[in-house]
């Protein structure tokens, strides 16, 4: 896909997968409501179908981005948890 640049240069533009787009919707989503959001919360964001979600999410298991725990439960692989300043673990 081509398109222009801010000089008005020809420059090569990298598609945006649907993976991409849901993982990034993930990550956003997590950060700002603290833990891994639900599928329908990520349709929702996006505009997509949770039906669409879900087949990405399935692609992003086997590519290894996330990791399921349990029928609704799943991990993005390689991310941390920072516990809250007021909590002694």
């Amino acid at each position: 896909m081509l398109g222009l640049s801010d000089g008005g240069v020809m420059v090569k533009r990298r598609r945006i997968s649907g993976v991409d787009r849901v993982f990034n919707a993930i990550c956003l989503l997590a950060r700002e409501y603290g833990t891994t959001p639900p599928q329908t919360r990520i349709a929702e964001h996006l505009g997509v179908s949770k039906q669409y979600v879900s087949n990405m999410m399935l692609l992003m298991e086997k590519d290894g981005l996330i990791e399921w725990i349990d029928r609704y439960t799943y991990r993005v692989d390689d991310s941390t948890w920072t516990p809250p300043p007021n909590v002694e673990i």
